[in-house]
C-alpha cells in the first residue's frame, strides 16, 4: 500500500529515458544509479520550472530559455 502512495508519475518518465539510454549506449553498470539520480533531478527541476511558468500567461524570455533547457535535455539523453 505504501508503494502506491509514494508513486510519481516522473517515475515512469525516469524509468524510460534511462532504458532508453542504457539500450543505445554502451554504458557500465555502475553509473546507471548515479544517471537515475541525475535525470529524476533534472526533471523534477525541469516540472517545477514548468509550474512557475504556467502562472504566468505571457511569453517571455525564461519560458524560451524553459523550451531550450527541454530541447538540450533531450538531445543529452538521446546522444
Amino acid at each position: 500500500m505504501s508503494e502506491i502512495q509514494n508513486y510519481s508519475p516522473l517515475l515512469d518518465l525516469v524509468s524510460e529515458i534511462v532504458s532508453a539510454h542504457v539500450s543505445n549506449n554502451q554504458t557500465d553498470p555502475a553509473t546507471i544509479p548515479a544517471l537515475i539520480k541525475d535525470v529524476s533531478k533534472l526533471l523534477k527541476r525541469l516540472t517545477s520550472r514548468r509550474a512557475s511558468l504556467k502562472s504566468s500567461s505571457r511569453l517571455c524570455p525564461s519560458s524560451v530559455r524553459f523550451s531550450r533547457t527541454i530541447s538540450s535535455a533531450l538531445k543529452m539523453v538521446k546522444s
